[in-house]
C-alpha cells in the first residue's frame, strides 16, 4: 500500500471514529433526558387522567373584547377531580421547577399529532394563572393545526403571525380573558412559509417584550416529528415540556423526538396524558 493510500485510510478511520463519538454522545444525551423525564410520575386511576413530572402586570390598553375561556376547561363529568388534580399538579411542578416569581417562556410540544398538546397546554396555563400573582399568556405557535382560537371560540386574527409580520403590535393582538391573570394570543392569519417566522429576529424582540410583562408565557407548539417548526421555535424559549399519549406513543418515537429537540433545549419534564388505571384507587395507593 502506498503512502498516499495509507494516509487516506488513516484519515477515513479518524473520521469514522469522530462520527461514532458524536453518535454515542447524542445517544447518551437522549438516554439521560428520557431517564430524567421518566422519574416521579403523578398518577390517577380514572380514564383520561393526566400525569405530570418535574417538569408585572400588563399595561392597560390590551384591545378587544374580553373573551370567555370556559370552553377551554373540559366539562368532564365524573372525572373532574382527577382531571383538575392532574392539571394542577403539572402547573405546580412547572412553577417549582422554573422558580417563582421567575419569568419564563415554555414550549409545550409532542412527538406526533394527536397527543393532546393544545388541551394540556391551555389548561395548564389557566391553572398557572390561578396560582400566580403575575399574569400568564397563552400563545398558539402551531402553524399546521392552530386550534387555540377554535377551543376558545375567538377570531384567529390578529394573532402571532400578524405581530411577527409587523401588521399589528403584540399589545393590540393579545386578548384579555374573563379568568384572572389569563391572556391569549391566537396564531393569526395562515401563512405559506412559517419557517421564515421562527428564524426572523422579530420573534426574539416580541418574546423579549412579553417576558417583561408576563410572569409566564406558554407556547402551544407543533409536534417535533411532523416538521422542523418545533426545533426552530425551541431556541427562542426557556424550557420545553413534552406531551406523551399513554398506551399509544411508542418509546422509540419519544426517544427520537427528544433526540431532535435536546440539541436545541433541555427537556423540563414530560406529561403522560390519558393514562388508564385498571385497578381501584385504594389498591393502587397501597401498591405505591
Amino acid at each position: 500500500m502506498s503512502t498516499t493510500e495509507e494516509a487516506l485510510k488513516k484519515a477515513m478511520e479518524q473520521k469514522s471514529d469522530e462520527i461514532r463519538l458524536r453518535e454515542d454522545a447524542l445517544q447518551r444525551m437522549v438516554a439521560e433526558a428520557v431517564r430524567s423525564a421518566l422519574g416521579g410520575i403523578y398518577k390517577d386511576q380514572d380514564p383520561g387522567a393526566v400525569t405530570s413530572r418535574p417538569a408585572e402586570t400588563p399595561s392597560e390598553g390590551f384591545s378587544g373584547k374580553v373573551i370567555s375561556v370556559e370552553e377551554a376547561v373540559p366539562k368532564d363529568g365524573g372525572r373532574s377531580f382527577s382531571w383538575n388534580n392532574g392539571i394542577n399538579s403539572i402547573a405546580a411542578s412547572i412553577k417549582l421547577k422554573t422558580g417563582d416569581p421567575k419569568k419564563g417562556i415554555i414550549l409545550f410540544t409532542c412527538s406526533l399529532r394527536g397527543e393532546g398538546t393544545t388541551t394540556i397546554c391551555s389548561n395548564v396555563a389557566v391553572a398557572e394563572a390561578k396560582m400566580s400573582s403575575g399574569n400568564i399568556l397563552l400563545i398558539d405557535c402551531n402553524p399546521k393545526n392552530p386550534d387555540i382560537h377554535k377551543l376558545l371560540k375567538i377570531e384567529a386574527s390578529p394573532g402571532l403571525t400578524d405581530v411577527l409580520l409587523k401588521k399589528v403590535r403584540w399589545e393590540d393582538a393579545v386578548r384579555k380573558s374573563n379568568r384572572k391573570n389569563f391572556f391569549v394570543l391566537p396564531f393569526g392569519q395562515g401563512i405559506s412559509d412559517p419557517f421564515a417566522l421562527w428564524s426572523h429576529e422579530e420573534i426574539d424582540k416580541v418574546l423579549g417584550g412579553m417576558r417583561e410583562v408576563f410572569e409566564k408565557v406558554f407556547l402551544d407548539g407543533p409536534p417535533i416529528l411532523s416538521g422542523p417548526d418545533a426545533e426552530m421555535i425551541a431556541p427562542h424559549v426557556d424550557n420545553v415540556v413534552l406531551i406523551v399519549k399513554a398506551n399509544s406513543t411508542r418509546r422509540e418515537v419519544v426517544e427520537r423526538a427528544i433526540g431532535h429537540i435536546i440539541v436545541q433545549k433541555d427537556i423540563l419534564g414530560m406529561v403522560y396524558n390519558q393514562q388508564v388505571f385498571k385497578i381501584p384507587q385504594f389498591i393502587y395507593k397501597r401498591l405505591k
